[in-house]
């Protein structure tokens, strides 16, 4: 990713399979908004092979992640593209609707998304505590009232 596809507090991809652009705010994580202002921009890529200052050849950057992947003992059937179905299933036990997912995934349907974001207790958890409160709201009081 190129120092160019950051703008403001927006950050500019493109759906590798789709070909679709994606525009992903991060208005409201000061934490990324500080990463990128301490980077050093030494070269068009926001991160750069150490040894040569040019961004990453594909091919180099998944020998290099499962090299450090080994370091830090990740399991090998964990690759690269697992943190993208991490971030998804994170939005997901976040209460993003489906159509909020499509939207930073850039995925064009409900089935393709299904995929990428495991369901989880969390998610039960969120379900279960909406229909309580579509529960308590058309009953006009409490379960034990």
């Amino acid at each position: 990713m190129g120092w160019s596809q950051v703008r403001d507090d927006v950050i500019i991809l493109k759906q590798n399979k789709t070909g679709k652009l994606i525009a992903i705010p991060f208005t409201n994580l000061p934490e990324t908004r500080c990463i990128l202002e301490q980077l050093p921009r030494t070269s068009t890529a926001i991160i750069a092979d150490e040894s040569t200052g040019a961004p990453y050849n594909p091919d180099w950057f998944r020998h290099e992640f499962r090299r450090i992947a080994r370091l830090a003992e990740i399991p090998s059937e964990l690759q690269f593209r697992d943190l993208r179905r991490t971030g998804l299933s994170e939005l997901g036990d976040s209460g993003a609707t489906e159509d909020e997912l499509c939207s930073v995934s850039g995925h064009k349907t409900r089935e393709i998304l299904a995929t990428y974001v495991v369901p989880s207790n969390a998610q039960a958890g969120a379900a279960m505590t909406k229909r309580a409160a579509m529960r308590t709201k058309n009953a006009g009081k409490t379960e034990c009232g």
